[in-house]
């Protein structure tokens, strides 16, 4: 074992949901340097995983980047505590393999990075489970965070000050729900699926192109988030694929947003909220000073423009989008809207509707996932099925999935959604 000036090395027992982990190690740094940082991870990963605890510090780690495995956690003392400049983090189980129980969290500093960035601050890559909570971001970047099949994602309690072009860019296993002719897509709506990635109780500021986005069979959840940013395209939205029939990136599954104020200082020509692929959930947001509040659109590259209905349904388009009680100021085209040339491709009570999903319209009711999200508590190790069962259909008694059809879920009858309007279970079925 590397010999590090002032650490503590401990062993201990965690206990998880699924078992036990033992011979977990905690270290804990007295003074943090670009090598005594790594040496410490590398050290935790020849004691089969464990926990890093930071000193109180503002040190240059000199524009390093630390490599960790999954299964070890980087936590600080504070925001205002722990203070790391010009050093970027990546948790990547293919090239750092993993170790212990997999999970990983960075937590508890601040991370800030004055200078431009072509490479990411964060990536996490097949990392078992991961979770970012308590950490204060700033700094200018391409993208700031890429997340790549992950078991799972957790972001909450942080502050993000930044510039770039992508602000966390979610990567699935590309494996595309179909949403056309089947229910396999709207069945991830308010569950927990391997490689969902949430965002919840998060601030935004700064400029931001594209500030949360998925492709490639992405999920991810951004709810009670406030984004009060200067300038800026999206922010929200999720991309279609790029090689239709090829599947090189297919297309984004599951969108949820909730919650969320998004607030824009600058005038926007975009949408607050861009929905470019397969279903999604959009309520409880305030949306101002955009030029859209909610956008759909058949993806714009590589495709011929404009498109007519003999071209439905287009590769991996958006179907199944429920969008309701949102509030929308100073927005001056279209609170919501069908963009880009998509032609009647997108169109009302077939693809999209304004209002809430129904078990009697729509084949299910939705509920979202329980919030505060329950993994920040318990931080399990993932035990995700191969296949979740099939959300209850119209006729079914017996819900047959973790969105029960019990008496507080939104059957389409209360104030938050219209009981008119479309039926998307008749769009599958062609009744």
């Amino acid at each position: 074992m590397r010999w590090l000036l002032l650490l503590v090395f401990s062993v201990f027992s965690i206990l998880i949901p699924w078992g036990s982990v033992s011979n977990a190690a905690e270290i804990t740094l007295s003074s943090v340097s670009a090598t005594t940082l790594q040496n410490a991870v590398d050290d935790l990963k020849d004691a089969g995983g464990g926990t890093l605890i930071l000193p109180t510090c503002d040190v240059n780690l000199g524009s390093s980047v630390i490599k960790v495995p999954g299964g070890i956690r980087i936590i600080g003392r504070g925001k205002n505590t722990t203070i790391l400049r010009n050093g970027m983090f990546n948790f990547n189980k293919d090239h750092y393999g993993t170790v212990g129980d997999g999970l990983s969290r960075l937590s508890g500093m601040s991370i800030i990075n004055p200078m431009d960035r072509k490479l990411p601050e964060l990536l996490f890559r097949r990392v078992a489970g991961a979770r970012l909570d308590n950490v204060y971001f700033e700094g200018r970047y391409s993208t700031f965070c890429n997340v790549v099949d992950v078991g799972y994602l957790i972001v909450d309690n942080c502050e993000f000050n930044l510039f770039t072009s992508y602000g966390f860019y979610v990567f699935g296993n590309n494996t595309y729900k179909e949403n056309i002719g089947s229910l396999d897509a709207a069945k991830l709506l308010g569950t927990m699926n391997k490689g969902t990635t949430v965002v919840e109780d998060c601030m935004f500021s700064g400029y931001y192109d594209h500030l949360m986005d998925g492709r490639s069979g992405a999920h991810y959840m951004f709810r009670h988030n406030v984004i009060d940013y200067d300038s800026g395209a999206g922010p929200l939205e999720g991309h279609g694929p790029t090689t239709p029939g090829q599947d090189v990136n297919v297309g984004t599954n599951c969108i949820e947003i909730y919650d969320v104020d998004i607030y824009q200082q600058d005038t926007s020509g975009s949408a607050g909220i861009l929905i470019r692929s397969g279903v999604a959930a959009i309520h409880n947001v305030a949306i101002t000073n955009k030029a859209y509040g909610v956008a759909l659109a058949v993806e714009n590259s590589p495709y011929t423009y404009p498109r007519t209905t003999s071209d439905y349904p287009v590769y991996h388009q958006p179907h199944g989008v429920w969008i309701w009680n949102n509030t929308y100021q100073d927005i001056r085209f279209g609170d919501v809207d069908v963009v880009w040339d998509s032609g009647d491709c997108i169109q009302e009570n077939r693809d999209y509707f304004l209002r809430a999903p129904s078990l009697q319209q729509d084949g299910f009711a939705y509920t979202p996932y329980p919030y505060p999200h329950p993994y920040r508590e318990s931080f399990p190790v993932p035990n995700f099925p191969e296949e979740d069962s099939l959300p209850p259909s119209a006729s079914s008694s017996t819900p047959t999935s973790d969105r029960s059809a019990d008496a507080n879920l939104n059957d389409g009858s209360s104030s938050s959604g219209s009981s008119g309007g479309g039926c998307f279970i008749c769009s599958l079925t062609g009744n």
